[in-house]
């Protein structure tokens, strides 16, 4: 099962561990987080991880939908609210697309 401990106001931070069972470096991770472009003052780092997290969760993890759905709800409304008042891009691509390819190119769940 893939765990992942979530903030208490919603969003996914990547630890280490993690990062390893996705097969992705964190220094990484978090000098790819430094390149996101957002206006809102929200952590950069805690915003890419959510994104991948979700994208994992919906295209990687064998579980029913809703299941993840529900267990990531409040994750999922904390990165619905940053979405609907800001369009967080990295390299000038839109975040959540950016992640989608991210995660079908790079994640491989150990």
């Amino acid at each position: 099962a893939l765990l992942v401990p979530q903030q208490i106001n919603g969003g996914f931070r990547i630890d280490d561990q993690l990062a390893r069972r996705l097969n992705l470096a964190l220094k990484k991770l978090k000098k790819l987080a430094e390149r996101i472009v957002v206006k809102l003052p929200v952590d950069k780092f805690t915003l890419l991880s959510t994104v991948l997290v979700l994208e994992v969760f919906r295209t990687r993890v064998n579980v029913q939908e809703k299941v993840w759905q529900v267990l990531a709800e409040k994750s999922i409304t904390w990165l619905n609210d940053i979405l609907q008042q800001d369009q967080p891009l990295l390299d000038g691509q839109e975040l959540t697309e950016w992640a989608r390819e991210f995660v079908k190119k790079e994640v491989k769940l150990n």
